[in-house]
């Protein structure tokens, strides 16, 4: 199997922003991959069970060792399969990296939230930034690159902006306990970018242009 190392890490990141406003039961970790942050979460919380689903049939096979569960196939299809809909509520819904990837995430968010999530459970999420400024460079050159990884992804279906994030929240009825923003000087993990804790403050307006990745903690209203 090519392990697509963009991937394969676990979300710490995710782990961390859930874990501030529940200490969940059970956690479903949506496009999980291998099953890293599943089991980046269980050696917080033993007693933890994760559920994960997963469309890589080797990316599966990997997550079914080290998760509670595992589905194969397409979220969408998942989600209306009568085994995963014999699954109790989750605590807390990660969605990293996935939402940009189906053809309808609003649908697939909502129907997550109204059938899967507990009353006081929290749904995790994070998104590429298309208005990263590099996007502006690109058009102004008449170019749309297709890459392996990170905001222009070859895979990609939608793109959201911070405004469009907080949309589909509200229409999917949930409220944002927190928003987090990833700065990046340059797309990757390049040394240019801890500049961007000293520049940071001085944004201002232009904070969206800077910002990579979206990151968000919200609950039902």
């Amino acid at each position: 199997m090519k392990v697509n190392r963009s991937y394969d890490g676990a979300r710490e990141d995710l782990i961390d922003l859930g874990l501030r406003y529940v200490h969940p039961q059970r956690v479903l970790d949506l496009g999980c991959y291998r099953g890293a942050t599943g089991r980046a979460l269980k050696l917080r919380l033993p007693e933890v069970r994760v559920v994960g689903v997963e469309l890589d049939p080797q990316a599966a096979q990997a997550a079914q060792a080290v998760l509670d569960t595992v589905f194969e196939g397409h979220l969408d299809e998942v989600l209306e399969s009568e085994p995963f809909a014999g699954q109790e509520r989750f605590d807390l819904v990660l969605c990293g990296d996935i939402l940009e990837h189906l053809p309808d995430p609003e649908r697939s968010l909502r129907r997550v939230v109204e059938r899967h999530l507990a009353p006081g459970g929290r749904v995790v999420i994070s998104v590429p930034n298309i208005q990263y400024y590099e996007t502006f460079l690109l058009l102004a050159r008449g170019r749309w690159p297709r890459r392996e990884r990170g905001i222009f992804d070859r895979t990609h279906l939608r793109f959201f902006t911070r405004r469009e994030l907080l949309s589909m929240l509200e229409a999917c009825g949930l409220k944002v306990d927190e928003l987090e923003r990833e700065f990046r000087l340059v797309e990757g993990l390049h040394p240019l970018n801890r500049l961007t804790r000293l520049v940071r403050p001085l944004l201002g307006l232009a904070a969206g242009l800077f910002t990579f990745q979206l990151r968000v903690v919200a609950h039902v209203r």
